[in-house]
């Protein structure tokens, strides 16, 4: 029985497709600002630094730092590439490697624009001196990947889910249309499979396979979050900066997946494609509010509270299912779906230090704190729709995020700075969850997300131009489908490598 249970969890946590699932929630979740090219090559960690327009996106007080107006625009070039190794747990919990395939995307995202008007030019003084308006746009994901995954000489099929839903969900019409699924039911009234098609009959009268499958999987995923900033920042006695902004959030997400089957035997039908397509966009507005306080003239205390963003999707869908014979070829398509809903994500709280070494360098860290479970999907004022199975998946299946973010800079020569950083992000998926009384393991989904960074960056009193070069290692594991009707359960550990170089112009005036 667990390993039945651990099975359908593993099935929620794959692309969701037509529905909302935990990897929408972890999606509309995560936060990964890029920024400028300064930020980028410290790590991120700007939570009290300020003075760089990324600041908005992290600790709105930052914003307070400037002492002049500034204007800025960052270019990237991202290259990620994907490692999918296959996996297969046995009946005895055993995990047996398949295959090893590997594809690759590059793209160039807009990572930041924005202008900061600031006329705090008094040095010294008490209560105000200083104020700043700014409005900028920062890149919070980037969504361009391409997966490919394939298995040979397996039992195990996409047809077990289709078979699964059927009897269970009322689904799985696209492979009953085609010819995969017919009538022919077992004595529990459950449907089976075509048995001239995929199966034949044991002795003891139930089906059996005795022949291998080969399969093949390719997602293709395109798009990005972004978010446009709206501060105002207040600077008090050069001691105290605080600052507050309105974030809008543009979401866009687009994935095409195909998974293809090969069935070695004498049938009507040999072969099968079954192709998706999801297309979600969105817009969200959250707040935030920060602080910075500077003790003394070497250490900088910040700290920010930033508001669930509240989303509404848009969200397109269809699917089509092809069967392939020997004389004939049979294709079924979806109907072509629509659908509109909101989203709470996670509020987010920010602790920061940074340690100013006079006029040769910056040590600084950030603290991020953001628990996914409190993410919630909601339904729009004129729908009837419940979300609450979506929710207690949310509530059960998602963790706590921890993000660790060090960064420093060493000014070399005048005018001329070296910079490096790193950043630690925690899983956002648990290691076990409760699902039907049980504890279960969710095998392994880890989700390790590290980045190191560097770059560098020359800045005279009027211009200035940073570079930076960003590599990120991500891990996690995807189910190559939901496994319903067999015992061992068929997966990808998934291992993501992003490169990011950055190029960052700016003006002060």
């Amino acid at each position: 029985m667990k390993n039945s249970v651990a099975i359908v969890v593993l099935s929620l946590m794959t692309t969701a497709v037509s529905a909302q699932g935990i990897e929408d929630a972890v999606r509309f979740s995560e936060s990964n600002t890029s920024g400028s090219s300064r930020s980028i090559a410290m790590g991120g960690a700007f939570g009290a630094l300020g003075a760089d327009l990324t600041s908005s996106a992290i600790n709105p007080a930052g914003m307070a730092l400037y002492r002049s107006s500034e204007m800025s625009m960052t270019l990237g070039v991202d290259i990620n590439e994907v490692t999918a190794s296959t996996y297969y747990y046995d009946e005895n919990g055993g995990m047996n490697q398949l295959s090893k395939s590997d594809d690759d995307k590059a793209s160039v995202p807009f990572n930041q624009i924005g202008v900061a008007f600031g006329n705090a030019r008094k040095l010294s003084g008490s209560g105000l001196v200083g104020l700043t308006f700014g409005i900028a746009y920062n890149r919070l994901a980037d969504y361009s990947t391409n997966i490919y995954i394939q298995n040979y000489d397996q039992y195990n099929s996409l047809l077990d889910n289709f078979v699964y839903d059927v009897n269970n969900n009322y689904g799985g019409g696209l492979a009953y249309d085609a010819g995969m699924i017919n009538e022919l039911t077992d004595d529990d009234g459950n449907y089976l499979y075509n048995y001239s098609i995929w199966e034949t009959i044991n002795d003891d009268g139930n089906p059996t396979r005795s022949d291998m499958i080969n399969q093949w999987k390719y997602v293709r995923q395109r798009g990005y979050k972004g978010e446009f900033d709206l501060s105002i920042s207040v600077n008090i006695s050069n001691t105290l900066y605080l600052g507050a902004n309105m974030g809008i959030q543009t979401y866009y997400f687009d994935e095409k997946a195909r998974h293809s089957e090969d069935f070695f035997g004498s049938a009507d039908y040999t072969s099968f494609d079954y192709e998706t397509h999801l297309t979600q966009d969105g817009t969200g507005l959250n707040l935030k509010i920060g602080a910075i306080y500077k003790p003394v003239n070497m250490l900088r205390l910040g700290f920010a509270l930033h508001t669930p963003t509240f989303m509404t999707i848009k969200e397109d869908y269809d699917a089509s299912f092809v069967a392939y014979g020997t004389n004939k070829n049979l294709t079924v398509l979806s109907p072509y779906g629509e659908y509109e809903y909101n989203f709470r994500t996670p509020g987010r709280l920010i602790a920061s230090a940074a340690v100013v070494l006079g006029n040769m360098g910056i040590v600084s860290f950030d603290y991020d704190r953001a628990n996914y479970s409190n993410g919630k999907f909601d339904a729009k004022d004129d729908s009837y729709d419940s979300f609450q199975s979506n929710n207690n998946d949310i509530e059960d299946m998602l963790d706590v995020v921890n993000t660790l973010r060090v960064g420093a800079e060493l000014k070399v020569i005048d005018e001329f700075y070296l910079r490096a950083g790193y950043k630690h992000m925690s899983a956002p998926i648990k290691q076990n969850a409760t699902v039907d009384g049980q504890s279960v393991s969710l095998y392994d989904f880890k989700m390790k997300n590290n980045t190191t960074s560097f770059g560098f960056g020359y800045r005279s009193k009027v211009f200035y131009f940073d570079m930076a070069c960003a590599i990120s290692k991500k891990q996690g594991n995807h189910s190559v489908f939901p496994v319903q009707e067999y015992d061992n359960l068929t997966m990808s550990k998934i291992e993501t490598s992003n490169t990011m170089v950055t190029a960052t112009v700016g003006f002060r005036f």
